[in-house]
């Protein structure tokens, strides 16, 4: 795979950088896509396309620092691994997972996966100075790992947060409210 993205690369120079780039990166990128996905062979395939759609526009994005560039890697990660999970949910089931299930779900377990639903897209229209913070704390990252991603300070990481938080809330409230004729 490595091979492929260094096949898209100019100079010595990119190919040296790439492949430090790549070695630092591509364990994290894994992680956050596989704990998006869930399947081994499927975060290996966001990774491949990351450093792949990496190696094709290195030269743009080598010129941000290394914690942007580190921060790019995870968020665009991430996304395709969203991307790829949404696309495997619209495809058809096969036919043996067509089947239902004898037992039903619970009303409360629907309701939770409503409710996760629809705090996904509230935090996807948020702008992303509040969603990608929010991202990845919902992934586990603390927020000296937030601040050292995305290139900010943890005040301003705590900070980001917290106003997105208020931001969701104050959608999630506004849903609650009864409508009038």
């Amino acid at each position: 795979m490595l091979d492929a993205c260094l096949a898209l690369l100019d100079t010595e120079e990119e190919k040296q950088r790439f492949t430090e780039v790549y070695h630092a990166n591509k364990r994290l990128v894994h992680y956050v896509a596989y704990r998006v996905l869930g399947d081994e062979h499927l975060a290996e395939d966001v990774v491949q396309d990351v450093f792949l759609r990496l190696a094709e526009n290195f030269t743009k994005l080598s010129q941000k620092d290394s914690h942007k560039l580190r921060a790019w890697c995870v968020i665009t990660g991430r996304n395709r691994a969203i991307d790829l999970l949404r696309r495997r949910r619209e495809l058809p089931a096969e036919p043996e997972e067509r089947q239902t299930s004898p037992d039903p779900v619970p009303e409360d377990a629907v309701t939770a996966l409503d409710n996760a639903r629809r705090l996904m897209e509230l935090v996807a229209a948020l702008p992303d100075r509040y969603a990608a913070p929010l991202r990845l704390l919902a992934q586990g990252y603390t927020c000296p790992e937030i601040a050292a991603a995305l290139d900010l300070t943890e005040a301003a990481v705590r900070q980001r947060i917290h106003r997105g938080r208020a931001l969701l809330w104050k959608e999630l409230n506004r849903d609650a409210e009864p409508h009038e004729p």
